[in-house]
């Protein structure tokens, strides 16, 4: 790194001391404002130092250096947010791994084949990381699509295979992203089988809903 990135990366740290935790985020967030304007601008260049400051969670330089890679969009950065999420979705201040998730999200396409990966690699030891669950499941793609429809044909005809590690009405709930109607019928089917919960039961139906007519389902939201 240069002596001026080394420097951005310090002034990101500025608030990582008990007095700075006091504070509330939009206090922080604006007086870091230009250095988060920086760290965006040199994008590449700040990589590493953002790589090392997402290793230590629950600090302000943290959160922010999520956000300013959400900017970046690298596909460098999609290893160490996925092992961000692995690390910390579990734990008390798992919330964090939202801003790595839209990080996935916003490199998109690049960011699918190490996301699947890691992905069908839980789900083989039974795990369900939400957040991980989520970066990929947002990302449109007729792969993404036909992989989440495998799950779901899969999970119909197998109840043993996906017991209590396994949150269905998360799975599905980014299906309107997809945009693909033709999985309707088969949502139907899930809907009603017997071991699906009602409140199992309103998230897949919104999924529905909302893949069925997204212009009304944001009309009624809005009337709401």
């Amino acid at each position: 790194m240069t002596e001026g990135i080394i420097n951005l990366i310090k002034e990101l740290q500025k608030y990582d001391n008990p007095v700075g935790y006091k504070l509330k985020y939009e206090k922080v967030r604006k007086k870091l404002g230009p250095i988060i304007k920086d760290l965006i601008v040199s994008g590449e260049e700040a990589l590493d130092g953002l790589h090392e400051l997402i290793k230590y969670s629950e600090t302000w330089s943290n959160l922010f250096a999520l956000e300013i890679l959400k900017e970046i969009k690298n596909e460098k950065s999609i290893q160490p947010l996925i092992d961000y999420i692995i690390k910390n979705e579990k734990k008390e201040y798992g919330d964090s791994c939202e801003e790595a998730m839209l990080a996935l999200t916003s490199i998109g396409v690049p960011a699918i084949d190490s996301l699947m990966k890691e992905v069908k690699n839980q789900f083989e030891k039974k795990k369900f990381y939400i957040y991980l669950v989520g970066a990929l499941t947002e990302i449109k793609s007729d792969s993404v699509y036909n992989f989440m429809r495998q799950i779901i044909e899969d999970y119909k005809k197998d109840e043993q295979k996906y017991d209590e590690w396994f949150y269905i009405d998360a799975f599905v709930s980014d299906l309107p992203e997809q945009g693909k109607k033709e999985i309707l019928p088969l949502l139907g089917e899930l809907v009603g089988l017997d071991r699906i919960s009602k409140s199992e039961q309103i998230e897949i139906n919104d999924a529905i809903e909302r893949l069925k007519d997204p212009a009304g389902y944001e009309k009624d939201l809005e009337k709401e």
